[in-house]
């Protein structure tokens, strides 16, 4: 956007205004807190709180910038939650709400690679009924996400077929490509099965762009902000191997989960076998063993490396399976991880690094691209593209509800209970309309009630 001899990066936000900086604080001041379940539950809280009652924006905005978070790399709630703000403030609206989000699960996984984590590593009877309680609420807000998403967002059986499509092949087939994969195809289904329409803007689309009043930055700074994710993580790649690890600790643990972050789809579960096989080495053994017939086999094992400086593993195999433990166990996103993991590495340095690096490619991708994105949006290609995009969006939920509800059951002391438990928060939700701190409350309360009960 051009004004004299200037070109202005900073921000091309509409005149009017959305919800009050008050709201900003009120809405994200306690959701990162509560935030428990995992980035499926995240979705949910949101859906319930921003769309349904505060109504900041629409289901079909919202399932949009859903979609958007799952054709980027990065963690897809955290985005969201920067994406929220941007829509009502612009850059610091999204700044402040995804910090808001984002501080609790930092400082507590912080505390925890501190050793203040011991309580969650081999938690008591009464913390784990808590844990399951609200782990079993956030199954209920998901399915009720779902639901009231799949109502707006599949109104016929093309967009019906699309999220069944797409929720089914994601459970089945959990990969980092899939998940982007599947909003691209549920577009190009739409685009290539719908007629194209007259060039006019549709009362549907003006609803959207009027309320969509901010991309934060322009689009001049959405495609410098691209291009500087892609020339740090290159650069970063061209300068590590020239360094001494001993010498540049920091800048080490730094380019690592910098590249995690910019090549990570999927969410947190993903990214664990990925940090597992950064900082933790490996070595493969082999032996000669006989079979039943005498002949001999080669048989190898993988032995893992010691700590530095007497190996090359940074972290051990046991102090990422204990920070795991810890993650689920606190409210915020799974990638918080890197806090635990860079509070062992180097205290606040290893936590600035790692948290940083993990963290700021999916952050400055979701900031670079939105202004692009809201000029594509004005296409009528895209216009075509877009119910089979939000079907798929709607699709993805439903699957994450699906691996949600397994690993609830699998990780509970109260399989049956947990069950029923999801069952009553998704009726609280759903039919009562309780807001979603009051069910993940709600969920807690059951959890201990069942603990003291005595139920299984």
């Amino acid at each position: 956007m051009k004004v004299g001899d200037q070109i202005y990066l900073l921000s091309e936000d509409r005149d009017s205004q959305h919800v009050p900086w008050s709201d900003l604080w009120s809405g994200f001041g306690t959701i990162g807190w509560y935030a428990f379940g995992g980035p499926a539950a995240h979705i949910g809280i949101f859906q319930k709180e921003f769309v349904e009652r505060k109504k900041w924006v629409s289901d079909k905005l919202f399932a949009e910038l859903l979609g958007l978070g799952h054709c980027l790399p990065g963690p897809t709630s955290t985005q969201m939650s920067f994406a929220l703000g941007i829509t009502q403030r612009g850059v610091w609206g999204g700044l402040l709400t995804g910090m808001l989000f984002m501080y609790p699960g930092l400082l507590l996984q912080s505390l925890a690679g501190y050793g203040m984590g011991k309580a969650l590593e081999n938690p008591d009877p009464w913390l784990r009924a808590v844990l399951g309680g609200l782990t079993a609420a956030a199954v209920g807000l998901v399915a009720e996400a779902g639901i009231v998403l799949s109502k707006k967002q599949c109104p016929d059986r093309l967009t019906q077929a699309i999220a069944i499509l797409s929720g089914v092949i994601t459970y089945l087939l959990p990969y980092q490509w899939i998940f982007p994969a599947s909003i691209i195809v549920g577009a190009l289904i739409t685009l290539v099965l719908t007629r194209p329409k007259e060039q006019t803007v549709s009362g549907d689309i003006l609803e959207i762009e009027e309320e969509m009043s901010h991309f934060g930055l322009s689009v001049w700074g959405g495609a410098f902000l691209c291009f500087l994710w892609f020339a740090i993580l290159v650069g970063l790649m061209i300068v590590r191997p020239m360094l001494n690890y001993d010498d540049w600790k920091p800048l080490f643990w730094f380019e690592s989960f910098y590249r995690i972050g910019s090549l990570i789809f999927g969410g947190g579960q993903v990214v664990l076998p990925m940090i597992l096989a950064e900082v933790t080495q490996f070595k493969q053994q082999c032996t000669d063993v006989p079979d039943a017939l005498g002949h001999l086999i080669q048989h190898c094992t993988a032995i893992e490396q010691p700590v530095f400086p007497h190996g090359t593993s940074w972290v051990t195999s046991e102090q990422i399976l204990t920070g795991l433990a810890i993650a689920q166990g606190l409210p915020g996103p799974l990638f918080n991880i890197s806090a635990y993991l860079g509070a062992q590495l180097g205290g606040v340095v290893g936590v600035a690094a790692c948290w940083l690096g993990l963290f700021l490619p999916g952050v400055m991708l979701m900031f670079g691209v939105l202004p692009l994105w809201g000029k594509f949006r004005n296409f009528s290609i895209y216009r075509r593209m877009l119910p089979g995009l939000n079907a798929a969006a709607v699709g993805l939920i439903y699957g994450a509800c699906f691996e949600l509800v397994v690993k609830t059951l699998s990780g509970s002391m109260f399989p049956d209970v947990s069950m029923c438990i999801g069952f009553v928060c998704f009726c609280l939700t759903y039919l009562f309309e309780f807001s979603a701190p009051l069910t993940v409350v709600s969920g807690a309360v059951f959890g201990v009630g069942a603990w003291y009960a005595g139920l299984k």
